[in-house]
């Protein structure tokens, strides 16, 4: 792959658990950037649950981390919105995932979208 000069696709949106007849809930990652942590609270949550994960930019050694949480934010709209266009949406983050996640959904609802539920841990 190297000598074909063969890149990664790099996406801070990240499936933890597919399919189901829920929406998704889509979690932001803390402060450390990575969303492991949340492949233990999938297990408690209904089958049907579908599991987004947003994972921070530049975890893979390349792309520039940002420097405003506002702009982390709208950067993860717009991946979610790539998958899930209009809401419903459940948000929730760990620590500063927390946080980025109230600020997304603020950032929705500018737009008139609806944000069901904002889940803080």
């Amino acid at each position: 792959m190297r000598k074909q000069e063969w890149e990664p696709n790099w996406s801070s949106l990240v499936e933890i658990r597919s399919g189901g007849s829920k929406p998704p809930l889509f979690l932001v990652h803390g402060a450390e950037g990575n969303v492991l942590l949340y492949r233990e609270l999938v297990k408690y949550l209904e089958s049907e649950q579908p599991v987004f994960g947003l994972q921070s930019r530049g975890l893979d050694g390349k792309a520039e981390l940002f420097e405003r949480l506002e702009d982390m934010a709208a950067h993860y709209v717009a991946e979610i919105e790539s998958l899930q266009s209009v809401g419903p949406y459940f948000l929730g983050g760990y620590c500063l995932g927390g946080t980025i996640a109230l600020e997304m959904a603020r950032q929705l609802r500018a737009k008139g979208e609806e944000v069901a539920l904002v889940a803080m841990f």
